[in-house]
């Protein structure tokens, strides 16, 4: 079950539930053909977002939360800078 939590021009927060019951949180990047020339700033959304590159691996659009507070900071830094 995905119910938006914020949703912007460019990028949606959701909160998800997986088999167990447990929720968790994915920030959502689905108007990716606005940046899509831009590889540069591709990049520099995705080290914002997960630098290791373990949440959404290396060419990630989406990334998961555990925490709703670490979620919706990184939702709003990606508001401040993107949208």
């Amino acid at each position: 079950m995905r119910k938006r939590l914020h949703e912007s021009r460019s990028f949606r927060l959701q909160q998800e539930h997986n088999a167990k019951g447990r929720k968790f949180y994915r920030i959502v990047w689905y108007n990716w053909f606005e940046l899509w020339d831009q590889d540069e700033q591709i990049e520099q959304l995705r080290d914002l977002i997960d630098p290791h590159r373990n949440k959404g691996g290396r060419h990630g659009s989406s990334w998961k939360f555990t925490n709703r507070a670490e979620a919706e900071q990184m939702y709003s830094m990606l508001l401040l800078r993107w949208s």
